[in-house]
């Protein structure tokens, strides 16, 4: 019997190797002679280099001097892979995470992602560096990136014409007049970027970035409404810096393409610093890197996994991504089974009418989030194996 156990982290409680081997002994005791293949995700947030590491295991991880969202000095990694080691893989939350905000005084106000800007042209300066992936997810900051343009290069203007002499914060968004160019990076300029994103927002209004994840940073509902109104002035600058760094005027606004919304604007910023980069979930280039669809080839079960199965996971994380990858790429398609801390009814029955067999939570056998979190590694183990002693994957279950 082969099984595959795909996952991706549980934010606060497992990294995605951790869980992946979590749910390895569930099911070791359960079919103690399986064969099982461990596949650890990232679906562009925290632990997608970590992924991406698990599947080049000849790739190399570098260090570089970041700030952190709040100013303080912070040592971020970027990982280098690839034949030749051209490729190079940041994951912004590394240094602008909403983990490494302080969780009793959050604010989006305050956070920068000078530092983002400082760790892309650390990887990017690498020596025979021809690509680059920006891992969007996970992050603290809704600057719409122009604290990563400034130590990119860019300066940005008051309403007095005067430049910020700091790192731009979500609060200076309103102040944003104008831009020009302080310098040019020492980085290769038609580098191939890829913005690995989880989410189709645009930059702006409703379902922009301000107004859908500005409150899960910290912001109310007015505070969130300011920086939404902040983004759509600053928004045209990011049209004129694309024109600026090559880029050819487009049929629509930066801001107006999905996906320009993710990681507080971070994505629309370097669509225009990077005007030919492409945008694409991160969870299919987890699944690519692995060699999913080869390792899972012939598989009896699946199992896959991430921290909450909700409306979100429909867009593109982890769970979504490797069902659809198995409804597509495998010749005969064997049963899916999720496992997730807290699980969306609703979300799981969406999932179950594009293939998933079941849907299971941590909340069923945890009285509480703060014991599930706490005690994730042990509680995952044993949902695994109590819920597959029952379930016969084989074809005539």
């Amino acid at each position: 019997m082969k099984i595959v156990i795909a996952m991706d982290s549980f934010k606060g409680s497992l990294s995605a190797s951790e869980a992946v081997a979590s749910a390895s002994r569930g099911v070791r005791s359960v079919f103690p002679d399986a064969q099982i293949v461990p596949f650890p995700l990232g679906d562009g947030g925290e632990g997608t280099l970590d992924a991406l590491h698990a599947a080049d295991p000849a790739s190399e991880f570098r260090s570089a001097n970041a700030h952190g969202p709040l100013g303080e000095s912070v040592t971020a990694q970027y990982l280098l892979s690839g034949p030749f080691k051209k490729r190079a893989a940041v994951e912004i939350a590394l240094a602008c995470g909403l983990t490494m905000i302080r969780a009793e005084n959050p604010s989006p106000l305050r956070v920068s992602s000078f530092g983002v800007g400082e760790l892309i042209l650390s990887a990017a300066s690498a020596p025979d560096i021809d690509e680059l992936i920006v891992c969007l997810g996970g992050s603290a900051c809704n600057d719409g990136g122009a604290g990563a343009l400034q130590a990119l290069g860019i300066e940005f203007l008051n309403a007095k014409t005067q430049p910020f002499e700091r790192p731009i914060t979500g609060s200076d968004l309103e102040n944003i007049s104008d831009f020009r160019i302080a310098f040019e990076p020492q980085i290769p300029r038609r580098l191939n970027v890829t913005l690995a994103c989880d989410v189709d927002n645009p930059l702006c209004g409703p379902n922009g970035a301000s107004m859908v994840f500005g409150p899960q940073k910290g912001a109310d509902q007015e505070t969130a409404k300011q920086l939404d109104i902040a983004m759509a002035a600053y928004a045209p600058l990011l049209d004129r810096i694309a024109l600026t760094r090559g880029g050819k005027a487009a049929d629509s606004p930066i801001a107006e393409i999905p996906g320009s919304g993710a990681a507080g604007g971070l994505s629309a910023a370097l669509m225009a610093f990077f005007p030919e980069s492409q945008i694409r979930p991160g969870i299919d280039i987890a699944l690519d890197d692995g060699r999913f669809g080869q390792k899972a080839q012939d598989a009896d079960l699946i199992l896959v996994g991430e921290g909450r199965l909700d409306s979100q996971t429909l867009s593109g994380k982890a769970i979504e991504g490797v069902l659809r990858r198995v409804t597509t790429a495998l010749g005969k398609k064997p049963p899916v089974i999720s496992f997730s801390g807290l699980v969306d009814p609703e979300a799981a029955n969406d999932l179950k009418a594009r293939g998933l067999d079941a849907a299971y939570g941590i909340s069923e056998i945890s009285d509480s989030l703060e014991e599930s979190m706490a005690n994730a590694e042990e509680l995952l183990e044993r949902l695994v194996r109590e819920r597959l002693k029952d379930w016969n994957p084989l074809p005539d279950r």
